[in-house]
């Protein structure tokens, strides 16, 4: 977990609940809501990684518990299509041009992917084909040790 994470990264906010990538996640913000959860071996680190799928999968949260941790922490946020916006109003379906807009110039920008970095955050809009966003993606930039390491 990132200790400087709440004050450094992008938040995502979920009806009121603040998302935050590398802090601990807490089943209880989405109480109430219709999801399904998976569980997996974490592809970037030791240990096991939830997936929760959240409104009829139109959000991922994606976290990872090591061995030894007592809690989970958010890895990965997904968000699917155009019912979710990111804090700062981008959708999917977006324009390239509104993401500069509310975001400004990004660290990183291909034909199909724009990259913006912040603390021990990334957030990834995957551009299609017609140069709109297709996917939003919050995600980890930072791997940190295991507990004991």
């Amino acid at each position: 977990m990132d200790p400087e994470a709440e004050v450094s990264n992008f938040v995502f906010d979920y009806s009121g609940y603040k998302m935050i990538i590398n802090t601990a996640w807490d089943e209880s913000a989405i109480a109430g809501e219709e999801y399904d959860v998976t569980l997996n071996p974490s592809c970037a680190h030791q240990g096991e990684a939830y997936i929760y799928y959240l409104k009829g999968g139109s959000i991922e949260v994606n976290t990872d518990k090591y061995p030894g941790a007592t809690e989970e922490v958010i890895s990965r946020i997904v968000l699917l299509d155009d019912t979710i916006t990111t804090v700062e109003g981008v959708y999917v379906g977006n324009t390239v041009e509104q993401v500069k807009a509310a975001y400004g110039e990004p660290a990183e920008e291909t034909e199909t992917i724009i990259i913006y970095k912040k603390g021990s955050s990334e957030l990834h809009f995957v551009i299609d084909e017609n140069g709109a966003v297709a996917e939003i993606d919050y995600m980890t930039q930072q791997v940190w040790s295991l507990p004991g390491q």
